[in-house]
């Protein structure tokens, strides 16, 4: 039998039995106190009060730091779970620590949160922050407003968002988004402006927006100038040609893309049932040949309020259209046109153009100079007009008389000459295709 010689001499300090009257019996509980370290196999708990002056609670093996050192290391209102958790902490307080030496040896670690083994090991100047995962931000400094979950991930810097294991490692600059494991400042991928300028340091970069797999980064983008860059890290202004003052790119794609129902380009989808619909200029290049759409080109003498197509060569080669169908032109219609020094040639081509009934197409002048014009109906060629006219405009506003206005004798059409432009007007009630050749000699 043991002896309770010493356990009958704690009875006054440690062990107070309560006697409390059940109705049916007596039943007995200690208050234990004045104890420092208490060893048993097992525990049953109903609630446990826990906490230090410091309105600190650490539950495990080296938690916190000792009853004796509280005054000392400033560290208040923190809860810290696991073995060496929170160890040795100072200047930290409102923050939450779980996972063996998660927080251990930290200094300054303000309102945040830190999960995970050696999560925010030794580190420093950390607030409003959460780190969650194996190592996370171990050994980093000067970590605020930031949320990285990810083991072995975690960059310094502000209001920055890393999700991903080994997320984030090697950045410090502030408000970037980086999703996706292993996308860190050693990976992501660089790139080279079309003027050889060499991709950027990522090192301290700020506003980016990055998601992707280690260096296979999809989709990138920047919330200062609000670029999206697809296939690339590209997210500068000058993305397309090396102009560093374009400022109006909004998406750059690397690659290929493909639309499977419609593209809309400076209107609202779904106008009009058309796949393709685009408002507003715009210019196809291969390198060889180009097609342009435009409301001004000078050399077709358009006026700066039409639209005018322009299809050329940019390496001094040849142009070719196809139409497989019929070409048509209910107002201006130029075909074949040959320009040379002293005049130019607007012809309408073996097939001819169709103009429907009462319908007209306007061949453009340019002032002063001699026109010679030859028109006739392809239905019945000995229906035809040929006539030249002198246009002068040295006085604006030229009135030009009833004289100018010919028609053929069959008067299926008829052909008014200006200073501006010769007109061709179908005078039948059906479509008729014109053959014609104007010739402009300018003078000045």
């Amino acid at each position: 039998m043991s002896s309770t010689t010493n356990v009958q001499s704690y009875l006054p300090y440690v062990f107070r039995p309560v006697y409390t009257w059940t109705g049916t019996n007596f039943t007995t509980t200690f208050n234990l106190s004045n104890i420092d370290t208490l060893s048993v196999r097992s525990a049953k708990f109903g609630v446990i009060y826990a906490g230090d002056i410091s309105n600190n609670v650490f539950i495990g093996s080296n938690t916190g730091n000792s009853p004796a050192d509280v005054g000392n290391c400033n560290a208040s209102s923190n809860t810290a779970i696991g073995i060496a958790a929170a160890a040795a902490i100072s200047g930290t307080s409102n923050s939450e620590f779980v996972g063996f030496q998660s927080g251990s040896a930290g200094k300054n670690i303000l309102d945040s949160i830190v999960i995970g083994v050696s999560a925010a090991l030794s580190n420093s100047n950390v607030s409003n922050s959460i780190l969650i995962g194996t190592s996370n931000s171990a050994g980093l400094s000067n970590i605020n407003n930031t949320i990285c979950i990810g083991g072995n991930a975690g960059g310094r810097g502000t209001s920055n968002i890393y999700i991903g294991s080994s997320n984030g490692v090697g950045m410090t600059g502030s408000s970037n988004v980086l999703i996706g494991n292993g996308v860190n400042l050693s990976t992501i991928p660089g790139y080279t402006l079309v003027n050889g300028t060499p991709s950027p340091s990522f090192a301290n970069a700020s506003n980016l927006f990055m998601v992707g797999s280690s260096s296979n980064v999809l989709i990138a983008g920047n919330f200062a100038n609000g670029i999206v860059s697809i296939g690339s890290t590209n997210t500068t202004g000058a993305s397309l040609n090396g102009n560093p003052n374009l400022t109006n790119l909004t998406l750059d794609v690397s690659k290929c893309m493909r639309v499977q129902n419609g593209l809309s380009i400076g209107c609202d989808p779904g106008q009009e049932g058309y796949t393709f619909d685009s408002v507003g200029s715009f210019r196809v290049q291969d390198g060889y040949g180009q097609i342009n759409l435009s409301n001004y080109f000078g050399l077709d003498g358009a006026a700066a309020s039409n639209s005018v197509v322009n299809i050329n060569s940019v390496n001094g080669g040849t142009m070719t259209l196809n139409v497989a169908g019929t070409t048509r032109a209910s107002n201006a219609f130029i075909s074949n046109q040959v320009s040379a020094a002293g005049y130019y040639s607007a012809q309408s081509g073996t097939a001819g153009v169709l103009v429907a009934s009462n319908a007209t197409l306007s061949i453009p002048l340019k002032n002063n100079g001699l026109v010679i014009a030859t028109i006739y109906d392809s239905s019945s060629p000995a229906v035809s007009y040929s006539a030249s006219f002198m246009v002068t405009n040295y006085t604006s506003n030229v009135a030009w008389t009833a004289s100018n206005v010919m028609s053929n004798a069959a008067l299926t059409f008829t052909v008014a000459v200006s200073n501006t432009n010769v007109v061709i007007s179908n005078s039948t009630s059906g479509s008729v295709t014109f053959r014609y050749n104007v010739t402009f000699f300018p003078i000045g």
